[in-house]
């Protein structure tokens, strides 16, 4: 509601997180939708979240500052909507920016708004987890699978990622340091997988590092497993979609994917990961292409010598 002196009071801060909920922050174009949280870029804001919300929500004159749509437990639903509208003082001629809360919508109106705006968000992150699943696929088409020497860079790439909390003044507790020698562990074994040298991979999974565990698994799971001995602390790459185009996307699932985004994508390790060569890693992507391409005639030729039977394992 609006204060005396024209802000607005906040009545949800203490409400439970549902399924249900919608709330954007127009400024900083982060959306919440359910318990899935993201600061949406300004290209993806236009593509997706913009024609959703102009003209009834946000146009030129009469922007959209925040929007709340909140369920509690109980099914009883509140909802909010402050904006910010371009008005003229008649008295002196000057125009400028006044907040108040749009009240003026029906139901029927605001449940489309919700529905519409819900289909943007999960095409929107649907898109990005598309990006990087297309990337992992493109890796295993044809000759280009998961080979030893891809899983071994991004093992690296992982390890060298949180060799801070191995730092004797690392600011972690006894028990958080203890979660971090158990993930960096099985980051190691990521590369026991493979049999022989020249064994090529379809998928792999990926465990949850101790942060993501703690801010996006515990959180939503009411009997949640001790770190990394249930299956769902493991995410693996690429995923096969039944719909494409429509992912069930959820906090463990959409933290991993940026994760592992930046491990493909990342062109500069941080000087905090004490590499002892920076450029022995550049863009781990590309770098494992390129590595592939030049070795590809020597393993096919370790293959037809395996398959022959001339090769000792």
């Amino acid at each position: 509601m609006l204060r005396q002196d024209g802000s607005i009071n906040n009545p949800f801060n203490n409400m439970a997180q549902s399924n249900n909920d919608i709330i954007i922050h127009a400024g900083t174009h982060s959306i919440r939708c359910g318990k899935v949280l993201r600061i949406v870029t300004d290209a993806e804001w236009e593509q997706f979240i913009a024609p959703v919300l102009f003209p009834m929500w946000d146009s030129d004159k009469d922007k959209m500052i925040t929007y709340k749509y909140l369920q509690d437990p109980t099914g009883t639903v509140q909802f909010e909507c402050e904006k910010t509208k371009y008005v003229r003082n008649h008295t002196t001629g000057e125009y400028f920016w006044k907040n108040y809360l749009f009240s003026e919508v029906d139901q029927d109106t605001i449940d489309k708004f919700n529905t519409d705006l819900r289909e943007a968000f999960d095409a929107m992150v649907s898109v990005e987890i598309e990006s990087v699943d297309e990337k992992f696929k493109f890796i295993v088409e044809q000759k280009k699978d998961l080979s030893l020497s891809r899983v071994r860079t991004w093992k690296m790439f992982l390890l060298w990622s949180c060799d801070w909390t191995m730092l004797e003044d690392a600011p972690l507790t006894d028990e958080e340091k203890g979660m971090w020698r158990i993930y960096r562990q099985k980051i190691r074994d990521l590369t026991t997988q493979f049999q022989k040298k020249t064994q090529v991979l379809a998928s792999i999974s990926i465990p949850i590092d101790p942060q993501i565990y703690k801010n996006h698994y515990v959180p939503y799971n009411t009997a949640a497993a001790p770190y990394l001995e249930s299956d769902d602390q493991w995410i693996s790459f690429p995923r096969t979609l039944s719909q494409p185009g429509s992912i069930n996307v959820d906090e463990l699932d959409l933290a991993m994917n940026k994760l592992m985004k930046c491990a493909l994508e990342m062109r500069r390790p941080s000087a905090n990961w004490n590499l002892p060569n920076i450029s022995a890693i550049g863009d781990p992507l590309e770098y494992l292409l390129a590595e592939i391409e030049q070795k590809q005639a020597l393993v096919d030729e370790i293959q037809a010598a395996d398959e022959a039977g001339e090769l000792n394992t």
